[in-house]
């Protein structure tokens, strides 16, 4: 800030401060005026969040029986995201493993959601 100010002598500099301090202060009534005197504004209305007193009991059994992945799915997913694992921890799988995250960016992430998905929703 003070090489910008370098070239300024003490009388601009205090000439470019009442400038802006009359700027600013002048946005601000401005503002104020509008809000006092915009008769009925757009409100937002705010409700609670209500949670369900039961749950649907057949809906779940529903939601379950359409699962997107069946139980061996899930099984290849975690041990393909166990290998991945070993493949970043090892020195000689390091290599390996930064071209597969090159290649399929999220890949981690995604198997890590479907891990995390599978367990909320399915109960063994």
């Amino acid at each position: 800030m003070s090489s910008l100010t370098s070239g300024l002598s003490r009388k601009k500099m205090v000439f470019v401060l009442i400038g802006f301090v009359v700027l600013s202060s002048s946005s601000n009534i401005y503002i104020i005026y509008r809000g006092f005197n915009s008769g009925i504004s757009d409100s937002i209305d705010s409700v609670s969040i209500s949670k369900p007193t039961k749950v649907n009991r057949q809906l779940r059994s529903n939601v379950l029986k359409s699962f997107p992945i069946s139980k061996k799915e899930y099984e290849i997913i975690t041990h393909f995201r166990s290998y991945l694992d070993s493949l970043e921890k090892s020195s000689s799988g390091k290599r390996s493993y930064d071209s597969i995250k090159l290649v399929h960016p999220g890949l981690v992430e995604s198997l890590a959601f479907i891990e995390n998905y599978y367990k909320s929703n399915v109960k063994d």
